[in-house]
């Protein structure tokens, strides 16, 4: 029996000894539960609302997209553990949407997520395609317009600067949630742009990687 005690002495006085030296150890113990950017999120993107500041954090450059639209973004980003993130994106903006991806990448070490919007939609427009005149031998003149119809290529590009947060719950589960800003140009016709909005990011991790 002594030595039964003895032996859980010893026991109880190692794990106490490990746990000390653990705790010294900057963040305490490693229990393996640390949080990984890597997982599949889903993010919105809301347009700012005019005189809000740039939510935190902010990004390199304050974006110049126009304020208070009647717009939104949804879109999903698979970050792996290496390679490129990559996702669908959709943004709706007066009455249409702009469907295409988001390429990102995902900084491990910070948490910070950088990424790209590509979207479009083609649409069709009838355009002049001749105009003739002619005189007739009383000397009035007629003119014969002529159409046709052509597609074009509506586009939406921008940049989505964001950063993620892990939040305990009241369970002792962390859940990450997805923080930023984003500014995305509407372009009608290449190299014509037609609005440019700001928008603010919010979205979390639907699954861990």
């Amino acid at each position: 029996m002594k030595s039964l005690l003895q032996s859980t002495g010893l026991a109880a006085a190692g794990f106490l000894v490990i746990a000390g030296v653990s705790m010294a150890i900057s963040g305490g113990p490693d229990y393996g539960s640390s949080a990984s950017v890597a997982g599949v999120y889903a993010g919105v993107l809301s347009p700012q609302q005019c005189g809000t500041p740039t939510p935190s954090p902010a990004p390199a450059s304050t974006p110049t997209g126009r304020c208070g639209a009647n717009s939104i973004g949804i879109f999903t980003l698979n970050v792996p553990k290496s390679g490129s993130s990559t996702g669908p994106f959709v943004v709706f903006d007066q009455g249409e949407a702009y469907v295409g991806t988001i390429t990102a990448t995902a900084d491990p070490k910070n948490g910070k997520i950088t990424g790209l919007f590509a979207g479009s939609f083609t649409y069709q427009r009838q355009d002049i395609d001749s105009v003739k005149t002619e005189t007739n031998s009383s000397g009035t003149t007629s003119t014969t317009t002529t159409y046709k119809n052509n597609t074009y290529s509506a586009t939406a590009a921008g940049r989505m600067k964001a950063q993620t947060e892990e939040n305990s719950t009241r369970f002792g589960t962390g859940n990450v949630r997805l923080k930023g800003s984003a500014d995305v140009q509407f372009s009608l016709t290449v190299n014509s742009v037609d609005d440019d909005i700001a928008y603010v990011v919010r979205g979390y991790q639907q699954t861990r990687l």
